[in-house]
């Protein structure tokens, strides 16, 4: 029987762990932007919420929609104006 030293020390034990850091670290990436999209949304449904509505109607979609696209353009163009997603 293989013990976990050994497995780790074989070149399929070390391939394992450098795929499961990997997946951690997207996994987290992924989730650390989900939270920014929630944190923007929140924002925009507290401070905007007027001008959602009305651009929600211009483009026939729901106002929770609008938000959703709203924040996701907003994370996707703020290291234009010097920003950080990882930061909202």
């Amino acid at each position: 029987m293989i013990t976990l030293k050994t497995f780790i020390q074989s070149p399929k034990g070390i391939l394992a762990l450098i795929v499961g850091f990997v997946l951690i670290f997207v996994v987290a990436a992924q989730v650390a932007k989900q939270n920014a999209i929630e944190t923007i949304s929140n924002a925009l449904r507290s401070n905007s919420f007027t001008a959602m509505e009305t651009k929600a109607v211009a483009n026939n979609i729901s106002v929770d929609e609008q938000i959703n696209r709203d924040a996701k353009w907003i994370l996707e163009n703020s290291d234009n104006w010097g920003g950080k997603w990882w930061n909202w």
